[in-house]
C-alpha cells in the first residue's frame, strides 16, 4: 500500500505552473484538518517554504502521532553547525522534537567542496537525534546512485515520477534499493500542476506538452474518471515505490486524491503521449 505525503511547498508561496494567487490561511488550515481526519500525518516541507514550518506548528493536531519531512539547500549547508543550527531552528518552528527525514534539497552539494561539510553536518544531526532518517531530493537515477554511493547513509529519496514521464517504472536499480532498506517517494505527479491544466490555459513556453495534456484529458474522458484519478492510479501501479508526495490546491481536492481508487487499464500507455524530454524537468521551465 502505497502512503501518501502531503507536500506545503505552495502554502503562502507561488510554487506550482498554474497559481496565481497566494493560498489563504484559512484554506492551509481545511487542508491540514482534513488530512489529519483522514490519517494522513506525513508532511514535506522546507525552511526555504516561506512560513510553511510555522504554519505546520501552528495547525497541526499534536495529539497525533506526526512524521515530518524537512529539507536544507544551499544556504542552511555552509558549516556543519549551520546545518545542525538550522535544524534545530525548523524544529522549533513545527513543535516537534524530531524530523522523519532531513532531506538535502540538490544532491549536487554531496559533490565538490562542499561534500565533506554536508556528509559530517548530516550525520551530526542523526548523531543529535534531531532527525530518524537522512535523504536527498533528486532528478534523475544518476543523481540517486551518485549520492547513495557518496553518502551511504542516505535511505531516503525523493524522484521525479508521472504518468507523462516513465523513465523509472521498470527500474531494476530502485527496486534493488528498495529490497536493501531504502524508501523511494515520488513527487511531482501532477507535474506542479501543469498535468492538471486546460489547453487554453497552458502557457506558451509550456506548449510543447499539449500533445500530452490533451491526450491524457481525452483518456480519462473516455474512462470517465478524472486526470487526478489516472496520476494517482499510476503512482500505485510502480513496485518500488513506498511513498507519493502531493501539493494541493483545496480541501476538496485533497479529499478526491484520498477517495481515488481507479485502476489503470491494460495498455492505457499507447493512449497516454508522453511529455518531451525538455519538458519533463520543471527546473528547466
Amino acid at each position: 500500500m502505497k502512503s501518501l505525503i502531503l507536500g506545503t511547498a505552495n502554502f503562502q508561496g507561488f510554487y506550482g505552473i498554474a497559481r496565481q494567487n497566494k493560498m489563504e490561511i484559512e484554506s492551509i488550515e481545511q487542508i491540514l484538518h482534513v488530512a489529519q481526519e483522514n490519517g494522513i500525518n506525513h508532511f514535506d516541507t522546507a525552511r526555504s517554504y516561506t512560513d510553511a514550518e510555522l504554519i505546520l506548528g501552528k495547525f497541526l493536531n499534536k495529539s497525533q502521532p506526526l512524521y515530518i519531512d524537512s529539507k536544507i539547500g544551499t544556504l542552511e549547508c555552509k558549516s556543519i553547525a549551520s546545518i545542525t543550527d538550522s535544524v534545530k531552528e525548523s524544529l522549533h518552528m513545527l513543535g516537534v522534537p524530531k524530523l522523519n527525514t532531513l532531506y538535502l534539497h540538490n544532491s549536487d552539494l554531496l559533490s565538490g567542496s562542499t561534500s565533506s561539510i554536508v556528509r559530517q553536518g548530516m550525520e551530526k544531526v542523526i548523531e543529535l537525534g534531531l532527525a530518524e532518517h537522512l535523504g536527498v531530493s533528486v532528478y534523475t537515477l544518476n543523481q540517486l546512485i551518485e549520492a547513495k554511493t557518496i553518502f551511504p547513509t542516505l535511505s531516503q529519496f525523493q524522484v521525479l515520477e508521472n504518468l507523462c514521464d516513465r523513465r523509472l517504472i521498470t527500474s531494476n536499480k530502485l527496486i534493488e534499493l528498495t529490497k536493501l532498506g531504502n524508501d523511494i517517494n515520488i513527487r511531482s505527479i501532477f507535474l506542479q500542476g501543469l498535468l492538471l491544466m486546460d489547453l487554453e490555459n497552458l502557457p506558451v513556453k509550456l506548449q510543447g506538452a499539449a500533445k500530452s495534456i490533451e491526450s491524457l484529458t481525452k483518456y480519462a474522458t473516455n474512462n470517465s474518471v478524472s486526470v487526478i484519478d489516472l496520476c494517482v492510479a499510476y503512482v500505485k501501479t510502480i513496485p518500488w515505490v513506498n511513498s507519493y508526495l502531493v501539493g494541493v490546491e483545496s480541501a476538496s481536492q485533497l479529499r478526491q486524491i484520498i477517495k481515488s481508487n481507479y485502476q489503470l487499464q491494460k495498455n492505457w500507455d499507447s493512449s497516454v503521449v508522453p511529455l518531451p524530454d525538455e519538458l519533463k524537468d520543471p527546473r528547466f521551465w
